[in-house]
């Protein structure tokens, strides 16, 4: 049995439910934030906490409680569910209303589940993902309503792979369905400006400039993906995952670089205390 912390109260996922005005559910208006658990205790959760806020902010949405509040909830529900690792969401959505926009005399809802999600596969972790390219438009997945996730994951399955990375509509890359991208030419490694960077990626931002390697950061076109030597994506659902062929195209060698595997072996230590 799973527990959702759904406004105060651990109730059974089975029986949890969503009313069909919440605005959340009616136009995608909300925020939430992904993050991961190892040990009985949530990874990097003030900086989650902190994305929580200012993605509320911009859409002008009041949240319900406080950063202290957020993290005794957060506890209590990896507690309550007793796994010792796994990811969830932090989910705020605008609250029931009526069938319009209007925002207004709304009460903010709050929901926290604490699961066993991993979206790839061990064998992939470690030997490579393939990944296809899939145009969407502008990307923030802080936000609720992002159905363009689903049809990017479609356009890559169709292909047969699991991962695609995003470009918007000026073919600039704009991360991946499941965190944001870093790849290498030559000595550089380039993160593309056009994405929104979690705790996870942030982190890594950090370790890259720590250990002395060059990160440019800059908006990328897609297309200099097929000049990479090494390509990685980093987030919190799916941690440090190396690409290793893109849109049929193999990356570097085909294997993933040594770089990744230094940077994989930094993220376990973090999170899992490897």
């Amino acid at each position: 049995m799973s527990l959702l912390w759904v406004d105060g109260e651990l109730v059974d996922k089975r029986e949890a439910a969503v009313h069909p005005c919440d605005h959340g559910f009616l136009y995608g208006d909300g925020v939430r934030i992904g993050w991961r658990f190892s040990q009985g205790q949530a990874v990097f959760l003030p900086e989650h906490i902190e994305d929580l806020l200012a993605a509320a902010a911009e859409q002008e949405l009041p949240l319900p409680y406080s950063r202290d509040e957020i993290r005794e909830a957060v506890a209590n529900t990896i507690a309550a569910n007793g796994r010792p690792s796994g990811y969830g969401h932090i989910i705020v959505t605008r609250g029931m209303g009526g069938f319009g926009p209007d925002p207004r005399k709304l009460d903010p809802h709050l929901l926290i589940w604490a699961e066993e999600y991993w979206p790839f596969p061990p064998e992939l972790v470690q030997g490579g993902l393939h990944a296809a390219i899939a145009t969407v438009p502008a990307h923030d997945p802080r936000l609720l309503g992002n159905p363009y996730l689903v049809r990017a994951k479609i356009t890559a399955l169709k292909q047969g792979c699991l991962e695609a990375v995003l470009s918007n509509r000026l073919g600039e890359i704009c991360g991946t369905t499941e965190g944001a991208l870093f790849f290498r030419q030559g000595a550089e490694w380039y993160f593309p400006a056009t994405q929104i960077a979690d705790p996870h990626a942030r982190m890594a931002i950090d370790w890259f400039q720590r250990n002395g390697y060059p990160l440019i950061s800059c908006p990328v076109q897609h297309g200099r993906l097929f000049d990479a030597e090494e390509a990685v994506l980093v987030g919190a659902s799916a941690g440090v995952v190396p690409i290793v062929r893109i849109q049929g195209r193999e990356v570097g060698n085909g294997q993933p670089g040594a770089t990744t595997r230094q940077l994989q072996g930094w993220w376990r230590q973090q999170v899992h205390g490897e």
